[in-house]
């Protein structure tokens, strides 16, 4: 992990986020999450915009002293923002540190949306893996690329349960800027 000051094209990328704010913007691409699914390529972008007064960035990861959050949404390139989501979490019990091994680990994928269906790790066989290349802070905002791979079962609603008769295996990569809380 780097901390230092911001680069200036990080920092560009970040002004233009902030410039959202004054008024209705489409949003800003920070990076992108590229997986093979189902025996499909597929492709999504992380992105900042604004919602409420603020810049909410779909990447993500708050620093604590005692637990670290890496989330990281991508959503389709072209349409509506609540469908077709992938989306990676990891939680470490402790400030994050280079090589460090997570708590938790997930990988969500919601092609419908919130509606459903769902595909999910929670429940596969083996958990997934989700090893981070390499992690850049500077002051608020950073940079991470990660490989991911894992096996997603089929969740019909939210509180179904897994079904562990249909899963797909996932691999895939993120290259993005996040916002660092």
């Amino acid at each position: 992990m780097h901390i230092g000051l911001p680069r200036p094209d990080c920092r560009a990328a970040l002004l233009a986020a902030m410039a959202c704010c004054a008024g209705p913007v489409a949003a800003e691409e920070l990076g992108r999450i590229e997986a093979q699914f189902g025996g499909k390529n597929r492709v999504w972008q992380t992105v900042a915009q604004a919602r409420g007064g603020r810049v909410v960035a779909t990447a993500s990861l708050r620093l604590g002293p005692r637990m670290t959050e890496l989330y990281l949404q991508g959503q389709a390139e072209e349409g509506d923002a609540s469908r077709d989501v992938f989306s990676l979490s990891l939680r470490y019990l402790s400030p994050y540190a280079e090589g460090a091994a997570p708590v938790f680990a997930d990988i969500l994928y919601m092609p419908e949306g919130m509606g459903g269906p769902f595909w999910t790790s929670d429940g596969a066989a083996d958990a997934p893996t989700i090893r981070v290349l390499t992690l850049e802070i500077w002051g608020a905002y950073g940079r991470i690329d990660a490989l991911f791979a894992g096996e997603l079962c089929l969740r019909e609603r939210i509180t179904a349960a897994p079904d562990p008769a249909h899963c797909a295996e996932v691999t895939g990569r993120v290259e993005t800027e996040l916002f660092i809380e």
